[in-house]
This record gives C-alpha cells, structure tokens and sequence, in this order.
C-alpha cells in the first residue's frame, strides 16, 4: 500500500445494499484500499470525524459494512479477538470490563448495595474481583460485602479488615443467573477516623459477555 492510497473527498455516503443494512458515513473521510472497486470480496476503511467502518463488497458484489470500529469517537467492537500478538486465544481473547466500584478514601458506610454490574437476559462467565484496603486512621472492624445470584441462590462473599495498611482481597469466575445484579456494599466502618479503599471489578470473559 502507498501514500497514494489514501485521499480525502469532502463528501462520502457509502450506502450499503447488502445483508448488513443501511447506513452511511459523511465526509469528509479517510478510504484506505488496496483497490476501490465493485468486484466481489473487495474491502476498504474509511474512517471519519464520527465513526470507521471496513466497507466493501460481499461475494455477490453487493456493498456491505464488515465491521464498525468508531461510534461518536469511542473503539466499538462487535466480535472476539481470536488471535491476539500471532496467537490463539479462546473466549472473549482479552476482558471486557462490564462494571465497576472502584473508591478511595471512604469514610461511611452505603445506605444501600451498589450495583455494580446488571447481568442481561443472556448470561454467560465473569470475573468478579474485590479489595478492601485500610487507609487512614484507626480501624476495628471494616466490611465490604459482595453479592451474586447463582441457581435462585444469593451467594454473599464478605471481606473484613480491622486495621489499617491491611488489604483483603478475591478474584472468582461465576456464571450468574441472567436478568440479576452484582452488587458492592461497604456495611461496616469503625474506629478512629477511619477510612478505606474498595473495588469491586466485573470482567466478561466467555464469548456470549
């Protein structure tokens, strides 16, 4: 590929007509190609202010969309990473983070469980990993509990530190009841001024997260 590959038009709707819909991009764009043409199989990039997609010719020469990278300036993915660095992968390749709870420096206790993660109608493997971490102060007792629903059953994972410079931490793979939450709360915090750090990470590993 040479430099002369790539040009700028000031305007470009490439409508799609085969199976992957309609859809277009305006300009101005980027088209990256070996050729532009309508022969069959044929793929090219174009990439613009908002959005990239790899655009083309399916096996009957219709134009197709293969794949969208860019929606409104953010990476968009919509397959697995089968082969990442020349090797292999299986599942996802690499995690997809999903949720969070990540806070430092915390000095009361929830009101009420944080949903970290709402599991869809279609569920499949997750990584669920948590710390607590005593910061400052003095600390008797701190608890941070996690939770997750398993066959009809709510299984409660508790995490407690009772002093400060001390962590507590697990990592699990679960595969939870779809339609259901993860969900962090800190229960407990007493002593002296205490406070703490706490991270509650949901990761979807399978290929169906």
């Amino acid at each position: 590929m040479s430099d002369s590959d790539y040009f700028v038009p000031p305007i470009v709707k490439p409508t799609p007509g085969g199976a992957a819909g309609a859809g277009s991009l305006d300009g101005p764009l980027t088209v990256q190609a070996d050729t532009v043409s309508t022969t069959a199989n044929n793929k090219f990039l174009i990439v613009g202010s908002d959005g990239a997609e790899l655009f083309g010719t399916n096996a009957s020469g219709e134009c197709t969309i293969y794949q969208n990278w860019l929606v409104n300036n953010q990476f968009s993915w919509v397959s697995i990473f089968p082969i990442y660095n020349n090797i292999n992968t299986v599942a996802n390749g690499v995690p997809a983070f999903r949720g969070i709870d990540d806070r430092t420096s915390v000095t009361a206790v929830d009101s009420a469980e944080i949903t970290v993660y709402a599991v869809p109608a279609t569920t499949g493997k997750f990584r669920v990993s948590a710390t607590l971490y005593g910061r400052s102060g003095t600390i008797t007792a701190g608890t941070y509990v996690i939770k997750y629903t398993i066959g009809g059953f709510t299984v409660t994972k508790t995490m407690t530190i009772s002093a400060v410079n001390t962590d507590v931490e697990f990592s699990l793979i679960i595969h939870p009841d779809a339609s259901t939450n993860v969900t962090a709360q800190l229960t407990a915090l007493t002593g002296t001024s205490p406070s703490v750090d706490v991270t509650c990470l949901v990761e979807g590993i399978g290929s169906d997260t």
